[in-house]
């Protein structure tokens, strides 16, 4: 016979005994995303929004008068 989320949860909720199912199941990524103990169709936990792109990076170098091509070449 199968298993409703609700009565998973239910039975869950009796064996933790008072615990909060959060601090005790959901785990947490190094980047903050919620890893439920349990996944159907849809989550249990909702996930944050994503994290906005990086910004493009430049690389500066600061050279002493006016350098030549070979040196701005070696320091690249």
């Amino acid at each position: 016979m199968p298993v409703t989320f609700a009565q998973w949860r239910a039975q869950v909720d009796g064996e933790l005994a008072g615990k909060s199912f959060e601090k005790v199941l959901v785990q947490q990524t190094l980047e903050g995303i919620p890893i439920a103990p349990l996944y159907t169709e849809a989550p249990a936990v909702p996930l944050p929004a994503p994290l906005p792109a990086p910004a493009p990076f430049r690389i500066c170098m600061r050279h002493d008068g006016a350098p030549d091509a070979a040196e701005i070449e070696t320091d690249l």
